[in-house]
This record gives C-alpha cells, structure tokens and sequence, in this order.
C-alpha cells in the first residue's frame, strides 16, 4: 500500500515550503523468519525483493510525488523505517543505503544492540534524515539494505521541498503627491515571469506593470491628506503573505513664491522656491521654462519645510520664467513664475563694449608673450553651480598628500569643500568632461556635489556634509561599539552605491575606493565620496584597498573597485586596519602584488569568507560582479551570524 498526502505549504523568509507524505505499508511487525516471498511489482509501484536471514541485497525503490511544484531548488526526506535484522555479532555490521534520483548513495548504519536469544529478530524503528544536494530533486528514492538487514515492512516518506521566493531589493521613489499618479518602482530577484503581483495602498488593490525581468511598479491612488502609509506587494499565487512592505509619504505641497539669489559679482545665480507642505528629498529636480518653450531640467536641494533651492542661472534672461518642482524626481508640483528685471540701458552696454575694447588694445602685446610663454599650461577657471568665492571657510576636517577637506558654509548650510592638488594640466579636458557626469548623479548612497572650480592647479569640489566624518574615523575611533546589523547595513549601502556606478552606460569606475571615502550620517547610513575625476591619485593614503594591478601601474577598473570592496568588507566585520602590521610602503607594495590578503580570523561568519576570497582573487580571475554582490549581501539580512 502506497498513500501520497499534500500536507502544507508555507512562506518562510525568501523560500515557500512544500511538504508531503508518502507511505509504503507491509505487513506490519513482521520478524525476520516471517517476512513473506511477495514476487515481483505484485505491489503497486514497488520493487520488492525481501529475504530470510541471509546476506543478499533487499532494494525497494518508491515514487516520490509525482506533482510536485516547479522550481523546487531544495528537499529534505524525513524517513521512518520499521523493520528487522539479524544481529549477527560476527558478521558484517547492517546498513541500509538511501538513493534519490542519479546521487551518490548514503549509507546509515543501523544501531547493534546486545545479541541474546530473546530479542535476535526484533521488529525496531529506524529514523533517517536526508537531504540531496542543491538542486538534485530526484522523482524516485531507493532503499538497499546491506549486510544482515532481512525485513523492511513499513517505510515512511515525508518531503519537504523548498522553492526561493521573491527577493525584493529597493523601492523608488519613497514619497509622492496625494493626487496620486506615482509610478512606485520595486527591485528585486526572482520575479516569476508567468506570475501576476498587485500592491495593496491603503485597502486598494492595484495590478502591477512588469518593467523587465528584476523590475515591477504599481500606480499610487489618491491620498486624502498629507501621511506616510505601508505599502505591500503580493503574489496572486500566494496572496496571504506580503512578499514586502515599504512606507511611502504623501505630500500635499504648493508653492507659492520664487526669487533670485545673487553673488556679488552678479552672476551663479540661483532661484530659491518657497511654498508649503515641503518634506525631505534627496532626488529634487526643477523644469525651467520661459513661455512654455525651451524647458531645462536642472538639480535641486532642500533648504527646509518653507524652500528648496534650484541651480539655475538666470543671467541674460528677461523674460518671465515657469518653474515646476519634481520633489521626487516623477511627480510635477503646481508652477511659479519668476519675472525677471533687466535694468540696463543701452548707453551703459555702449560704454562697457568702448571701456573693453580700450583695455584689449592697450594689453593686447602684454597678452600675446604671455600666451607664448604659458600656452601649454593653460588656465582654466570653470565656476559650478554654487560660486566657490562665496563660501565661508570654518575649518580643517583632514589634511592628506595631495589634498586638503575644509568644513564650510553657504546661506546657513554646512558644506564640505575639498581641494585637490593637480600635478598635470593636460587632465584639465578629462577632469571636465568626468565632472560633467558626476553633477547628474542622484543616488541616496552616493555624496551630493553642489559646486566645483579649476585653478590650476587646484580642483575646489563642493560636496554635502556628512557629520560623522568617515568610515574609517567611526570604525577605529574606539567611541562605540557598531551591532553586527548595522555593519551589515552598511555593506549593504556600500555595495549599492558602487553598483549604481558601474551599472551607468557606461560605468563610472570609483577608482578610490577605501574607508576613507565611505562617509557616515547620523543614523550610520553611508554615502560614497571622491569618485576618481581622472587625475592621478596619491597612493600613499590608500595603499592597502588598491588592487595588485593598480599597484603595478594598471589603471582602476570596475574589477580593482569589486577587490577594494572585498577590503572594506574585511575591515567592517573585524574592525582592524587591514595590513596594519607593515609599515614600510614598498614592503606593503610587494606583499600585496604577491598574494598576501588580510587573515581570515575565524570570527568572520563563512558567507562573508566566501565573499572575501571572491573579491580578493587576481584580476583575471576575479569574475563577480556588483550586482551578484549585492544578491549576496542581500541574503544576509534574514541570516543569524
């Protein structure tokens, strides 16, 4: 007799459990002398072949279940057996084999008790735990009996199988108008692509829209005030449990009133927007526009709940302006003309241009040798869109080789301005052309940069404060001790960061990637800084993150960013300096060049090991990327270290 019984399913973390019972049924008890000849296939689906107390091989193969679902990566066979066998004290020992699908056997060695003449043949039960390898889910299992094994006659099957569920990874954006019309975005792994997932908002079931394969987004509805809400994504296949659940702000802003902040020189001039119901975003943008033609999308930052202020230059505009504020990068607010006054008369511009022209040729010899003589180093003064001359220099956060981090202040915000010394000017070109890049950047682990200027050979490149300062700082400062979450929180951000640069087209190699430049909020969130601009960088601060090839000559790749990585890993989960034991420079150089990598101490769980040695292999061989980085670092969250 044979039952199959489909007993539970259940989500548990980011796999759906299956589970079933499959019996097979003798004639119970039976001792070893009773065991009677069934011939072949006589029951259902088995191949039984029992013996008297002799040494031939019993083998009995059962069918698993038949309907099991797809995508089942995992299974574990919790098998009771009841059955007899000789205890022979000189003979071979018992075992009984268990073969699933095309695996190996394993054998399980059957308990001897004490032989006497009472208890020689006694019927006794046998439990058996067994668990194929990943991915190895045969549809038959197979019982051998060895040695002095005689009877088997009831076996008990119950599978578990396990299928990965979805893994969500990100949402965006995190906040939204109460008119609703907000496309919700959800990344994440193995979405099921014959499977249908709706978001539940506020009681309101909304059908999703599949973007691509890792993508899916929901519309939000209308919201009637201004509120932070939960929002859940649900399997149509498996609609009782939240496969996540992510909070989303609905703002009500208006804004009301736009004016021009000017330097003293007249010119970066800025426009700062000022209404009500304003919250906190790091993904402003603002629509300029004059006379519903001609529209500029330009970056945005926020000042407070009343302003956020736009980087836009309105010098040599006349006419009335409409500005449009994206708080979160999709959603439009209501618009605001600026009206702009130009007062200038046209015999002032005459005299400016007579004044000019005068001075040109007066100057015009004095020009002509210096140009001669400084035609190969030429200046550059670029001005971003924040004036560096209006800043208010407050002090020295660090001093290094090659450059010097000043705390500032602008209008009341704090600022960090870095000054970074250029040895060659024929980077200029390159510098302006990376700089251009880094000013679109938007991502919530990536630092802000609001202005830049090339003295040569000076670089000035303004950039949001962070007030913990840097990883480094805050992992060797011995102030507090960091939980084992928040770490993996912050490898998680790390990793995030870096993938969004190497995932632009084309990507952005970090070049510089250390602790040093892994800033820290107050809330231990992180943000990476000084993305490689293209000049040649110091390798005197950064020594031990450099890859080998990097410290041969090479130049950084997104492969020696995936090796300086796998340094910081190490160093956040054993809050050591990594190589902290060699002090000269060039004994460093040699060691790392010839495969020396920071210990594997055994406090460093096994995924991050695993990880580590990935990160740490050579060049040629070091084939992980970001992103399957991030999958991993992901699958730590639900795991006890």
């Amino acid at each position: 007799m044979i039952e199959i019984i489909l007993m539970i399913w259940c989500v548990m973390g980011r796999f759906i459990v299956f589970s079933n019972s499959t019996v097979f049924v003798s004639n119970n008890n039976l001792k070893c002398h009773e065991c009677p000849n069934y011939s072949l296939n006589q029951i259902n689906d088995i191949e039984y072949r029992p013996t008297t107390c002799n040494n031939e091989t019993t083998t009995i193969n059962m069918k698993l279940l038949e309907n099991r679902p797809s995508g089942v990566t995992m299974a574990i066979y919790s098998i009771d057996l009841q059955l007899s066998y000789s205890l022979d004290s000189y003979g071979l020992p018992s075992y009984i084999e268990v073969i699933v699908g095309e695996n190996e056997p394993e054998r399980y060695e059957l308990e001897d008790e004490v032989v006497n003449d009472e208890c020689s043949d006694c019927v006794k039960n046998k439990e058996i735990t067994y668990s194929p390898p990943y991915g190895q889910i045969g549809r038959e299992i197979q019982f051998r009996g060895l040695g002095n094994i005689v009877c088997i006659s009831k076996i008990e099957v119950i599978q578990f199988f396990t299928i990965e569920a979805l893994n969500i990874i990100d949402y965006y954006p995190v906040l939204g108008p109460i008119e609703g019309g907000t496309y919700i975005t959800f990344i994440g792994s193995n979405f099921n692509s014959k499977e249908q997932y709706y978001c539940l908002i506020n009681g309101i079931k909304i059908e999703s829209e599949k973007i691509n394969e890792q993508q899916r987004s929901c519309i939000t509805p209308k919201n009637k005030n201004q509120s932070q809400i939960e929002i859940q994504l649900f399997s149509e296949n498996f609609p009782l449990t939240a496969l996540t659940n992510v909070t989303f702000d609905y703002y009500d802003v208006l804004f009301e009133s736009a004016r021009i902040y000017k330097d003293n020189e007249g010119s970066n001039q800025q426009i700062e927007v000022c209404g009500k119901g304003i919250i906190k975003s790091n993904n402003i943008e603002c629509l300029i526009s004059s006379q519903g033609i001609n529209e500029t999308r330009v970056g945005g930052i926020y000042l407070n709940e009343e302003c956020v202020l736009c980087f836009y230059n309105t010098e040599g505009i006349t006419t009335p302006i409409e500005i449009i504020i994206l708080l979160n990068g999709q959603n439009k607010s209501n618009s605001v003309i600026l009206r702009i006054n130009q007062k200038i008369t046209y015999g002032i511009i005459i005299l400016i241009v007579l004044t000019i022209l005068i001075i040109i040729l007066i100057t015009i010899g004095m020009f002509i040798v210096i140009y001669r003589i400084y035609n190969k180093r030429k200046k550059d003064n670029i001005k971003g869109w924040i004036n560096i001359n209006e800043l208010y220099l407050n002090n020295k956060i660090s001093i290094k080789t090659k450059s010097v981090i000043w705390m500032v202040s602008w209008k009341g915000v704090k600022f960090v301005l870095k000054d970074q010394m250029i040895d060659n000017s024929n980077e200029f070109e390159q510098i302006k052309e990376n700089i251009k890049t880094i000013k679109e950047i938007r991502h919530p682990c990536i630092i802000q940069y609001f202005g830049y200027s090339i003295e040569y050979p000076h670089l000035y490149l303004l950039m949001e404060f962070m007030p913990k300062h840097s990883l480094f700082n805050v992992l060797h400062s011995n102030l507090k001790i960091i939980p084992i979450a928040t770490k993996f929180r912050i490898i998680n951000e790390i990793s995030k960061g870096l993938a969004y640069l190497h995932d632009l087209n084309p990507p952005i190699v970090h070049g510089n990637l250390n602790s040093n430049n892994v800033l820290v909020e107050q809330n231990y969130s992180i943000k990476l800084s000084d993305i490689c601009l293209g000049f040649n960088l110091s390798l005197n601060d950064s020594i031990p993150w450099k890859a080998p090839e990097v410290l041969t000559g090479n130049k950084p790749t997104t492969k020696s960013d995936i090796y300086s990585f796998g340094i910081i890993l190490w160093e956040i989960i054993t809050n050591q300096i990594p190589f902290d034991d060699i002090d000269l420079k060039d004994d460093l150089i040699l060691n790392i060049v010839l495969g020396q990598r920071p210990p594997l101490i055994n406090s460093i769980p096994v995924p991050c090991k695993e990880l580590l040695l990935s990160c740490w292999k050579i060049n040629t061989e070091r084939l992980i990327s970001i992103d399957e980085i991030v999958m991993k670092v992901e699958s730590w969250k639900n795991t006890q270290f």
